[in-house]
């Protein structure tokens, strides 16, 4: 028989509510939530009713601890044709709400999104293994009243971009020994009205740096991606695309570029996206955030943040933290990814506290790819 009304809690967090939507199909879908979510409940209302265009959207607010409210609601309900599901929400008014619909003969369920269980309560407690369908990020950023602005994902699959990422991973000294030359302005010389053209001053250069940069400029005018000319002790090189200057210019790019090629290297992944850049819509500011990498696996969301050096701290951290939670609950796997140890010992100690999966990048890619499948199987 077909769910006339599915009763939900609102949350930060409403993947359970979409996954049980999803699945019932119901006629009517009726929300239980409090005040404080007013904003962001009128954003995920309109993109629920874009997903579900035949079901119709009821909310109710109710305060944490009103009994008289939620009978209320459930004596306006017939419990032959609906259903209650008890995932999220304040945990004392979930706890009312299930025994009452106990008392009064609900059928009742609960969405274990994690482990991908669906728990059914009345008389008897039956377990069922279900097969949701996948909540891609795009959803999962709407539900938690995200706007997701831009992401340089694409550049993660550019095949010259994939190279000059390999050799930069398979010679990480010799990188990290000169990348610092990169953001010397008497060296590398911007030319503002033309953002593909660069001029290299060579006078305060040495000659194993002069010989690693003509080595490079061959490599990229072999990848197609560049042209260059020698003038006296400069080189003017001109940039054949809009994206190759930035990816070598913006700190961090390549190891961005590596953790998202080997997370969708990753068979369990259902979908990645990296240099995701995005806005929380009930924020009077408009500030933009960003995160590295950003995948989902089963509903779960794995948050990563990239650090090409050692000198990273508890801001990090906690913008991960921060980033993390609010994006993918409690659930959301913690990821920082980084090519060295922390400079301060105390980093990984707290890191550890905070349940932030600390990875430093070796030279057997393999053993990288198998630490973060673990820590995002776990």
């Amino acid at each position: 028989m077909k769910t006339e009304t599915l009763v939900n809690f609102f949350d930060t967090h409403n993947e359970g509510s979409l996954l049980a939507i999803d699945k019932l199909r119901p006629n009517r879908v009726i929300y239980i939530r409090n005040s404080e979510t007013e904003s962001i409940y009128k954003e995920i209302e309109r993109y629920e009713k874009y997903k579900f265009s035949d079901i119709e959207f009821k909310d109710y607010l109710v305060d944490e601890g009103d009994i008289e409210r939620i009978d209320f609601i459930l004596s306006n309900l017939s419990k032959d044709n609906t259903i209650i599901n008890v995932t999220g929400g304040k945990r004392i008014n979930a706890l009312i709400l299930l025994n009452q619909a106990v008392l009064q003969g609900f059928n009742i369920i609960y969405v274990d999104v994690l482990n991908k269980q669906w728990y059914s309560f009345g008389q008897h407690i039956n377990k069922d293994k279900n097969e949701f369908y996948d909540i891609h990020l795009e959803d999962m950023l709407k539900l938690t009243g995200t706007n997701l602005l831009v992401d340089s994902t694409s550049l993660s699959e550019k095949k010259d971009i994939i190279s000059l990422t390999k050799q930069i991973y398979n010679n990480l000294d010799l990188w990290h020994k000169y990348k610092q030359k990169l953001y010397d302005n008497k060296v590398f010389l911007h030319d503002y009205s033309n953002p593909r053209k660069i001029n290299i001053n060579l006078k305060d250069l040495t000659n194993e740096e002069i010989n690693i940069l003509h080595a490079s400029l061959k490599y990229l005018e072999k990848l197609k991606d560049i042209n260059y000319k020698n003038k006296d002790r400069e080189i003017e090189v001109n940039f054949l695309n809009d994206y190759l200057k930035g990816f070598i210019f913006k700190s961090g790019t390549w190891l961005e570029v590596l953790t998202n090629m080997v997370v969708r290297e990753i068979t369990e992944i259902d979908e990645v996206k990296s240099g995701v850049v995005f806005l929380w819509k009930e924020c009077e500011q408009r500030v933009k955030n960003e995160l590295d990498v950003l995948a989902v696996k089963d509903s779960v969301l794995i948050c990563i943040s990239c650090k090409d050096s050692e000198k990273y701290d508890e801001n990090a951290l906690n913008e991960l933290e921060v980033y993390s939670k609010r994006l993918g609950g409690n659930v959301a796997r913690k990821i920082l990814v980084a090519t060295k140890l922390p400079s301060k010992e105390c980093i990984n100690d707290r890191a550890k506290a905070m349940g932030i999966n600390l990875v430093i990048l070796d030279r057997d890619i393999n053993k990288f790819k198998n630490i973060l499948r673990r820590i995002i199987n776990i």
